[in-house]
């Protein structure tokens, strides 16, 4: 090796300890407002922008206390929870959140920031107007008999959730549900079959504010309710260290490997994925840390944002939690959320396998070094923090026991704090108990404005009937195709998904897809499924993919080919959904199988998931050919559909491609 060589080497260890120290000191959940309100405390400052920060940081303490409370009485009532987690968790958004979307410095209080203390004001109206009586609140909307202040309050919370939605969420959102009100509206001068009745802006303020089936829906009433309970959880869990944990683990048991600094992302992303709740809030926390490390040792800035993205997108469909998205599925669906998980748990092993598959052959394939065992933390210093994996066990466990999500949450926040106390590393003091309330309020905005912009969007569509036309649509196109209709469906899902988070993909895909897929005569549950993977899907799919545009900007690389990287390295993630709906039995218990059945389609799916992952990343028992390569995905494909004959085919397109390309290349090498 050159000496250029060997400093080039010893840079990049040098780099890799560097960003994995970062890893380890770094608050993934830690937000600026904290910072603030704790060092206006250490120096005693007295000032508008201390009392402000003060404020709001109060305010967001009260507001996660105030769900730990709500929760443990039972507070269940639609027109009293949904609307005060609506007051607190986005009227903290109106606070931290300036006009442009990113977060408030509080450095200079403008004119901008009186506005929206007006928003703010207006908000606290619109939110506690329900609460004050909702009985007779139900009553008027039940008879039609409402009063000039009912539309005037509609009017206002919805401005108010508009603009943060445009804030937050984007103008794509923004512009979607604008569109759709129009056609709520003018739906009357619209031809086709898409023409309806029209709504008179009257019918539309009160059916959105006062029915529960609009902006007081089940998104909002699931993020309310359960939701937040779970990110509550992991902000605990994040300082008394759970967090460090699970980073520790995975970059020690992966790290070493070839591929290491892509396993250490897909690890390390998949699980705090899960915690998170949120693909696009998980990518710019730990792909700060995992895409300069892949960078550092060899990776293109491309397959960094792409690995990256495919890694924390995929948390979103793993059990245990899985985000909003999954509570909302089971409440639609009407089944336990332990049923969701397990439904979950197959597809979600097999996206990981083919992945992590890829990211190995990938590393081979272009001979990348694994990280330096000097940057590697010691077993000593992983088994240090291992007893914080206690209190996600007990999370799963409860549910496991068929205990409600919500007492399995509560249990899981109150071991935090019973077993962080074990060791004083982990030992959470009044500062960091205070600090993970105000960090679990402000990391439920992204998805509160999700839910609440899913809920009018969902309303707007029962309104104008928009999703019986649709599914009429979609039934009619296929002329009773399945694969038709499947396709059909999946295009709809993607399209709403771009730009938008999954909740409200989901939502609005479910309102117009589900009954097309029912109708074709689909599984309930694997349909639900099948929805819910290309709305996730959607955040890394071209041209508009929000998650991948996320990880290019960290990884400073060519947007568009950071999507077609994360697209190659997700395959499976696009081939799955149709092998499940079409065979229920890989769910587990979507439909009865003889247990010898399951796991012989476990199996073959699993060696189907290794062999894409290997065509993926383009290495076997040597560098593949394109031709081979494509050849092993499609026999994958054939090992992951049921059927012997179909597995027979596929294992030998795997095998055969695999063994004559390490033939052409043993020639090669001797000639």
């Amino acid at each position: 090796m050159s000496n250029k060589s060997k400093d080039s080497t010893a840079e990049d260890e040098g780099g890799a300890s560097e960003v994995i120290q970062r890893l380890e000191n770094d608050d993934l959940f830690n937000k600026p407002v904290a910072s603030r309100f704790w060092e206006s405390v250490d120096d005693f400052e007295l000032s508008p922008r201390s009392i402000v920060v003060f404020a709001t940081f109060l305010f967001g303490v009260v507001g996660a206390a105030w769900h730990i409370y709500a929760a443990w009485q039972g507070q269940v009532q639609t027109f009293f929870i949904r609307p005060i987690h609506v007051l607190f968790i986005l009227g903290l958004g109106v606070l931290v959140r300036d006009w442009s979307g990113d977060r408030r410095s509080f450095d200079h209080l403008t004119w901008k920031f009186g506005v929206d203390l007006i928003l703010f004001g207006v908000l606290v109206a619109a939110t506690l107007y329900p609460v004050m009586d909702p009985s007779a609140f139900q009553t008027r909307h039940g008879y039609g008999l409402y009063v000039q202040m009912d539309y005037v309050m509609a009017a206002a919370i919805l401005l108010v959730i508009t603009e943060m939605m445009r804030r937050i969420l984007g103008y794509i959102f923004f512009g979607v549900s604008l569109l759709l009100f129009v056609y709520t509206i003018f739906g009357q001068y619209i031809p086709g079959m898409f023409r309806h009745g029209g709504a008179t802006i009257a019918e539309f303020l009160t059916y959105q504010y006062m029915s529960p089936l609009a902006l007081w829906g089940t998104p909002i009433g699931v993020m309310a309710r359960y939701v937040v309970l779970f990110i509550i959880f992991g902000a605990f869990l994040d300082v008394s260290k759970g967090g460090m944990f699970i980073q520790r683990f995975g970059t020690r048991v992966t790290g070493g490997s070839a591929g290491g600094p892509a396993k250490i992302a897909i690890v390390t992303s998949s699980l705090m994925g899960t915690i998170s709740g949120s693909a696009l809030a998980n990518i710019t926390t730990t792909g700060s840390f995992t895409i300069p490390l892949m960078k550092r040792l060899g990776y293109s800035s491309e397959d960094a944002a792409g690995i990256e993205a495919a890694a924390s997108s995929g948390g979103q469909f793993t059990p245990p939690i899985m985000g909003a998205v999954a509570f909302i599925m089971a409440s639609i669906a009407q089944v336990p959320y332990l049923t969701i998980i397990t439904l979950a748990l197959v597809p979600a092993v097999l996206y990981y396998t083919s992945l992590f598959t890829s990211a190995h052959v990938a590393a081979k394939y272009h001979n990348l070094p694994t990280v330096p065992e000097e940057s590697l933390p010691s077993w000593k210093e992983v088994l240090e923090l291992s007893h914080m994996v206690i209190p996600i066990a007990i999370l799963i466990g409860a549910l496991v026991a068929g205990y409600s999500v919500i007492y399995a949450a509560l249990s899981g926040i109150v071991s935090i704090w019973i077993v962080s106390s074990l060791r004083p590393s982990t030992r959470m003091n009044v500062k960091s108990f205070i600090n993970a309330l105000y960090n679990a309020a402000e990391t439920s905005i992204v998805a509160t404005v999700a839910c609440a912009g899913a809920g009018i969007i969902v309303g707007m569509v029962q309104l104008s009937g928009l999703g019986v036309r649709m599914s009429s649509a979609i039934i009619g196109l296929s002329s009773g195709n399945v694969l038709v209709g499947l396709f059909l469906v999946m295009i709809v899902t993607v399209l709403m998904g771009l730009g938008m988070p999954t909740v409200p993909a989901y939502a609005i895909t479910v309102a117009i897809g589900l009954p097309a897929l029912l109708e074709l005569g689909m599984n309930n549950l694997a349909s639900h499924m099948f929805i819910v993977y290309f709305a996730v899907i959607s955040l890394i799919t071209p041209p508009v993919m929000v998650g991948t545009f996320a990880a290019a900007s960290i990884a400073d690389a060519d947007s568009m080919k950071a999507g077609l990287s994360s697209v190659k390295f997700a395959l499976l993630a696009f081939v799955i959904p149709y092998v499940f709906i079409l065979n229920p039995d890989l769910l587990i218990v979507a439909v009865e199988v003889p247990i010898v059945e399951l796991v012989y389609y476990i199996l073959t799916a699993m060696a189907g998931a290794i062999f894409i992952g290997m065509g993926t990343g383009g290495f076997a028992l040597s560098k593949l050919h394109p031709v081979s390569r494509v050849v092993i995905i499609v026999g994958g494909i054939g090992l992951l559909t049921p059927g012997i004959m179909v597995d027979l085919f596929g294992l030998v397109f795997c095998l055969g491609g695999t063994l004559v390309d390490n033939r052409r290349a043993k020639t090669q090498s001797t000639v």
